[in-house]
């Protein structure tokens, strides 16, 4: 097994993962999965000597990589410094994903505590625009094939959280409302039915041969953009081009 210490940003000395890396087999060809361990510690320190090693061993025997996230903590920077760095350990497991023989596009997250908050951030909020606008990567590079919270601190309603966490992310003792919504709300829309008639299908077509819906979300894409997730029924098959494309009754769209 080859152990090794990566850091993820080079102006920051105690963000970093430690890498538990499988010896290969000759002449077998087996990509593993991998699993980015983060531990709890109330976003004061990172518990990693039971919620991480320890993690990481019990993940290997089941064909893992392991890797162990050691976060921003203790007030030293605020969120979305966290999600961010998260976001980097992901890129980073991705982008070695031949060196470490790893399948990319099974890359998961577990965390504990503090950490299983941070894990469930990672996994519902990878989109945000603070991450892009601080790493330099494919939208959804950074979003977990899956993630594992463990007793997570997975809310900020004072009456029942372990609110502490939380004023160690914000760096005050009196977050705000705002603050507490950004890091406990997922926001989900929905709407009906996308139909997809014949006029539709014949304007979206470009001269390349290829097609282009965007024009179909020009009144709606501001509502839809304000939600985390939206959910819409497209209302029609998908049955390719050898079936030839039509509306309605019979819908099949590109």
């Amino acid at each position: 097994m080859i152990t090794k210490r990566i850091f993820l940003d080079e102006t920051k000395d105690d963000v970093y993962l430690d890498a538990y890396i499988a010896d290969g087999v000759t002449g077998y060809d087996y990509k593993r999965k991998a699993i980015l361990v983060i531990p709890g510690g109330g976003y004061q320190g990172v518990c990693s000597e039971r919620e991480g090693e320890p993690i990481a061993m019990a993940f290997m025997p089941y064909g893992y990589q392991a890797f162990i996230l050691h976060y921003s903590v203790a007030r030293k920077r605020l969120f979305p410094h966290q999600l961010i760095e998260a976001s980097l350990a992901i890129k980073h497991i991705r982008d070695h994903a031949e060196e470490y023989r790893i399948d990319p596009d099974a890359v998961f997250a577990v965390g504990f505590s503090a950490g299983g908050h941070l894990t469930a951030s990672l996994g519902t909020l990878w989109h945000r625009k603070e991450i892009y606008e601080a790493v330099d990567m494919p939208y959804g590079y950074n979003k977990p094939t899956g993630i594992m919270p463990i007793y997570p601190v997975i809310t900020g309603d004072e009456t029942c959280a372990q609110m502490g966490s939380f004023h160690n992310l914000f760096g005050t003792d009196n977050p705000t409302e705002e603050q507490i919504y950004k890091v406990d709300t997922v926001t989900i829309g929905s709407a009906g039915d996308v139909l997809l008639h014949m006029p539709l299908i014949t304007a979206a077509k470009q001269g390349d041969g290829s097609y282009n819906f965007d024009n179909i979300f020009t009144y709606s894409s501001s509502v839809i953009s304000e939600c985390d997730y939206f959910v819409a029924n497209l209302e029609t098959t998908l049955a390719g081009s050898a079936k030839a494309y039509s509306g309605y009754p019979c819908f099949n769209s590109p």
